[in-house]
């Protein structure tokens, strides 16, 4: 009899251990003028089972046996912000919202506190702490492949500069078993994007920037650049380079008209 108690008591726990895991996050609801079929959960974000208060400045975790201590957040900022989604070009539902730029994601908080990944598809965009993130699609040269990302645009146009928010995580120390440390650097990248071509990293400086716009308009484009003292090794001057040639491109005239 004993035994028996013993055994109902051990498909109890089990059973209720199966059932108060993760399961399905609470609908948010619908924006207007979204369709029925876009309700949440399923379509626009992905269970993440992380703290969605926790503090990321120091973390302990475990890599290849060894104990890692993080001393820093691979988030831009640790805490979330408010911030808007845009779906299929209409507005989407607000939330607060961070960027994790060690993992190429956005994490934001739902009606029920938790906190969950949005789901990384091009006609999904957010916009929180002053930046827009959206998913394009760039080329990665030295493997010859095309992937996607997110990126902050910088300016409007058929040409555009976009910045990758990007964070990596680099180990200190070399002994296997023993305690390491970590810390995340920032290795934030900037592409050109030129209609609907795939985006294009990008070094800024002269010669780079001329390589990859079109050649009918590099004349007046440099008496512009010599005309504003332009550095284009700073992004606030190519900025204003794209804006002069999106006006020239939009034009669609010859360069000896563009120039009168």
């Amino acid at each position: 009899m004993k035994n028996l108690v013993v055994l109902i008591f051990l498909i109890s726990t089990v059973s209720f251990g199966q059932n108060s895991g993760f399961g399905q996050a609470p609908s948010l609801g619908v924006a207007p003028g979204v369709p029925a079929s876009f309700r949440f959960p399923n379509n626009f974000y992905d269970t993440n089972r992380v703290a969605p208060n926790g503090r990321t400045n120091t973390l302990i975790v475990r890599r290849r046996n060894a104990m890692v201590e993080i001393v820093n957040s691979p988030f831009l900022e640790d805490e979330y912000q408010e911030g808007e989604t845009t779906i299929h070009g209409k507005p989407g539902f607000k939330a607060k919202m961070r960027y994790n730029a060690g993992k190429d994601v956005i994490e934001f908080i739902d009606e029920d506190h938790t906190a969950k990944e949005l789901l990384r598809r091009p006609y999904i965009t957010a916009k929180f702490d002053g930046k827009e993130y959206v998913i394009l699609k760039y080329k990665v040269v030295h493997k010859n492949i095309e992937k996607l990302g997110y990126f902050n645009p910088l300016n409007k146009g058929v040409a555009q500069l976009l910045l990758m928010p990007k964070k990596k995580l680099e180990l200190t120390g070399y002994s296997f078993q023993e305690r390491r440390s970590g810390v995340y650097k920032d290795v934030s990248v900037h592409f050109i994007k030129l209609g609907d071509k795939p985006a294009v990293n990008i070094n800024l400086s002269t010669s780079n920037i001329f390589k990859l716009l079109d050649p009918t308009y590099e004349n007046v484009l440099k008496y512009f650049v010599s005309e504003n003292s332009l550095n284009l090794r700073k992004k606030e001057d190519v900025i204003r380079l794209l804006q002069y040639y999106n006006t020239l491109a939009s034009k669609n005239t010859p360069q000896e008209q563009m120039r009168s």
